[in-house]
């Protein structure tokens, strides 16, 4: 079985590989180990059923990278099968919704943490969405937290 795997902003985007001890190739190359597949801005078709669509994180921008659009992830793909998008910051939800992808699985904001700088993100437009669920048109919006159960 293989599992999959998307960049968030700590693995290698506004750190540096020496305040972060080790690089992006190396912590590929511990995944690729452990039977994990890193997407970075491509798709993988699972079984027959649907595809995951792995997304460079936003942080990379800052540090020189592209990150392609959502459009363009979805080129070519069958439109009959599920997108499941994985997008470390809730920030791309407008192109997300154009795309049409059917659900985007963020992480990033923590849940929040502390009232009221757990909407601070959404109101200076930082992130689309704090925590939980949220339906646009056909997609769908989960952001994790980091919260641990009682």
């Amino acid at each position: 079985m293989e599992f999959h795997f998307a960049f968030g902003n700590h693995d290698k985007g506004y750190y540096s590989p020496e305040l972060r001890g080790f690089t992006g190739s190396e912590l590929i190359a511990e995944l690729e180990k452990n039977n994990v597949k890193v997407l970075q801005d491509e798709n993988v078709l699972i079984g027959k059923d649907f595809y995951i669509i792995g997304r460079k994180d936003m942080s990379e921008l800052q540090r020189g990278s592209s990150r392609a659009e959502m459009k363009a992830l979805l080129k070519g793909l069958d439109k009959n099968k599920m997108t499941i998008v994985l997008d470390h910051q809730p920030n791309d939800y407008d192109n997300q919704t154009a795309a049409e992808v059917d659900l985007v699985l963020s992480g990033h904001t923590h849940g929040g943490q502390l009232f009221p700088l757990n909407k601070v993100g959404e109101w200076i437009g930082a992130n689309d969405l704090t925590y939980g669920f949220e339906q646009r048109r056909k997609s769908r919006f989960i952001v994790t937290s980091e919260k641990q159960a009682d």
